[in-house]
């Protein structure tokens, strides 16, 4: 991302709930003017219901808009890999849930990486994935920051 001044808050493993359980600690103290939030593909490995999971995800947008009210929100879809084939429709609802909930509420935006993960066949691009088909490789995030970083870049110039 650079030169963009990013801050990198993740950690591997995290759940939403965990997210939500860290954030004063991860997020406020930085206050950041814009958050790109990945997380939800380790609850979709731990089954929980969509609805849960999308609860908790907009229940960090809550807690944004009321501690940085300025601060501008964007979800990246929880991808779909192909080691989750049986849980894609655990994936594609919360998207759902997420992408509808962004598209009514200011400053939060939905970014969806899932195009570039398939083929024009609609195939799993597997030489994105490490072997175990779950974890992403670096080419994969390099395909993940040519479509992430011009709508950062664009969001931090109207700042």
């Amino acid at each position: 991302m650079a030169p963009l001044p990013v801050f990198n808050r993740a950690f591997g493993g995290s759940r939403t709930w965990e997210v939500l359980h860290y954030m004063d600690n991860i997020v406020f103290p930085y206050e950041p003017k814009i958050i790109v939030y990945y997380c939800g593909s380790n609850d979709i490995n731990a089954l929980e219901k969509p609805e849960d999971i999308f609860q908790r995800i907009k229940q960090f947008s809550q807690n944004v808009n009321e501690k940085l009210p300025e601060t501008q929100l964007y979800f990246v879809s929880i991808n779909r890999a192909p080691e989750k084939i049986d849980k894609w429709h655990l994936v594609d609802t919360t998207n759902m849930l997420v992408k509808e909930y962004c598209s009514t509420t200011e400053k939060c935006e939905f970014i969806d990486v899932n195009p570039i993960l398939f083929d024009k066949e609609n195939q799993p691009r597997l030489e994105l994935y490490q072997e175990d088909q779950l974890h992403l490789n670096d080419k994969a995030y390099e395909e993940f920051a040519a479509i992430i970083k011009p709508i950062i870049e664009k969001a931090w110039m109207q700042e």
